[in-house]
Formats: structure tokens, sequence, C-alpha cells
């Protein structure tokens, strides 16, 4: 499965702020360093799924790049409404922005090809293994500590469509 990388021009450009190029991709390591680093790095990301009225339900979260680079990993608990929504309406939006400069960002569209409940007897452990490695990449510590009594975990894996990007880190 691949998706599309659109660029936007920055201002200054030709054509500020429109489409400057179009690839395909199979990896989120095919985008430049610039923005892999939007994704790599502990920043917290907007989700945006579909709320049953038919409209955007915003919700701040940490995410990563799955193992294989090709999809991302969202975690979290079973009953949330976000977890709801992914599993009504698969689609997805993501955008992440540089806490530093907000006009270096990244936005991700997708949708959720994958639903990992952490009671799955054959693979429950890899929702597990995600919400640990995230707080690692978040917070510095394995494994994660802020489990609530009979909470469950979910890990929602989504492929992206399109990734769209703009500006530089500096």
């Amino acid at each position: 499965m691949s998706f599309e990388i659109s660029s936007n021009a920055t201002p200054g450009s030709s054509d500020p702020f429109n489409v400057a190029s179009r690839q395909q991709a199979a990896s989120i390591d095919e985008l430049a360093p610039e923005y892999r680093q939007l994704i790599d790095r502990p920043y917290t990301v907007t989700l945006a799924t579909v709320a049953r009225n038919g409209r955007a339900q915003l919700s701040p979260m940490r995410f990563r790049a799955s193992q294989d680079r090709r999809r991302v990993e969202l975690n979290t608990v079973i009953g949330r409404i976000k977890d709801h929504q992914m599993r009504r309406h698969p689609r997805i939006s993501i955008q992440t922005t540089n806490p530093e400069n907000p006009y270096h960002w990244l936005s991700m569209y997708g949708e959720v090809v994958d639903v990992i409940r952490e009671s799955d007897p054959e693979r429950g452990h890899l929702a597990t293994e995600s919400v640990d490695s995230l707080a690692e990449l978040y917070l510095g510590e394995r494994p994660y500590s802020f489990w609530t009594n009979g909470e469950e975990r979910v890990l929602h894996i989504a492929a992206p469509t399109q990734i769209v990007t703009f500006g530089t880190p500096g």
C-alpha cells in the first residue's frame, strides 16, 4: 500500500501555500528528515475522528510510527469516544506541529486498518508494548505507569493515504 506525500510551497516561493510537489511513498522514511522528525519526536498530535453527528472530534494524543514504518499507532482506552469513533468510522486525520515553529507541520490522512485489544490472547501484548513504548518516548519511563483499575488498552493501527507537509524547523 502506498500513499501520497504533498509538500506545500512556503512563503517567499513563486506559489506560496499551494502544493509544490507530489510523490508516492511506501514508507514514512521516504519523508524528508525535517518532516520525519515531526513523527519521531515526542510531539503531541491532534487526532480528528468523525463524531456520530458528522462533526470532527479533536483529541490531543501521543502516537508513533509502526515498526514497519508504513503505518502509525494510536493507543487509547477501550470505551473512550475516540475509540468508538475510530471503530465506527475508520477514516482519521492527524496533525503534528513543531512546538518551536507553528509553521512547520505535517498532516496525515488515513484509515484505521487494524484494532488490537489488550485482552486479545494472541495479539494483545502488542497493545501493551505500544503504550509502554509511547511512555518511554514521551515520558522517559517504561512501563506505562498511569494505569487505572479495570482499564483495557486498545491499539489502533492507521495506514496513511496522504501526508501533507509545510515549513522548515527554523
